[in-house]
C-alpha cells in the first residue's frame, strides 16, 4: 500500500485521488463465506459416508483440503 501511494503517485500510474473504503465494509466476507459453504458441502457427505466408509473419519481434513478453503 505504501508503494502504491509513494511510487505509483510520482510516476502518474495511480488515480488522482486516493479512496479508502474502510467506512463501509461488507457485513459478511463473501470469499470466506463461499469457502465455508464449499468446504461444508464436501465435508458433510463425506462424514455421512456418501463417499464410502473410509472418508467418514477424515472428513474434517477433506474439508480443510478443499480448493476454496485456503489451506494451500
Amino acid at each position: 500500500m505504501a508503494a502504491g501511494l509513494v511510487i505509483d503517485k510520482r510516476l502518474g500510474l495511480g488515480p488522482p485521488c486516493v479512496e479508502f473504503e474502510r467506512a463501509c465494509p461488507h457485513a459478511v466476507n463473501p470469499a470466506g463465506f463461499g469457502a465455508m459453504v464449499i468446504a461444508s458441502t464436501v465435508s458433510m457427505p463425506a462424514f455421512s459416508g456418501l463417499f464410502g466408509t473410509r472418508t467418514e473419519a477424515p472428513s474434517a481434513f477433506i474439508a480443510a483440503d478443499s480448493p476454496c478453503s485456503g489451506a494451500r
